[in-house]
């Protein structure tokens, strides 16, 4: 019973795992989480890159549509029919500053995931 209702308690946003299962506010499963989008300096939780359960590509659900985050699901606050009219996830691009160059090595804008 301690496990049943240690699943129900709210977790961070940081404990969200890739291919949680996402409700909608009227209890229907709508698709996996993606990605979770959120800012590692700040602790901010911008929202998550849904993938759509039936749909070929993901959608991007605002941290404010997000009702609740438990250890075994996410539910939204909007319901199923208006997740389906969210926008498609594009990714974005994101930089860090490090170092570059063979011979003089200096600061500059190094995009992420190359």
């Amino acid at each position: 019973m301690d496990d049943v209702i240690g699943q129900a308690q709210p977790v961070a946003w940081t404990a969200i795992t890739e291919h949680e299962p996402v409700y909608s506010s009227d209890s229907q499963l709508i698709g996996s989480v993606a990605e979770v989008l959120g800012s590692d300096d700040g602790g901010i939780f911008h929202g998550l890159v849904v993938r759509h359960h039936r749909l070929e590509h993901s959608l991007s659900v605002p941290a404010s549509q997000v009702d609740s985050i438990t250890l075994d699901r996410v539910t939204l606050s909007i319901s199923a029919q208006e997740f389906e009219h969210l926008p498609g996830y594009e990714e974005e691009a994101s930089y860090h500053l490090g170092i570059k160059g063979l011979f003089r090595h200096r600061p500059a804008w190094i995009r992420d995931r190359d």
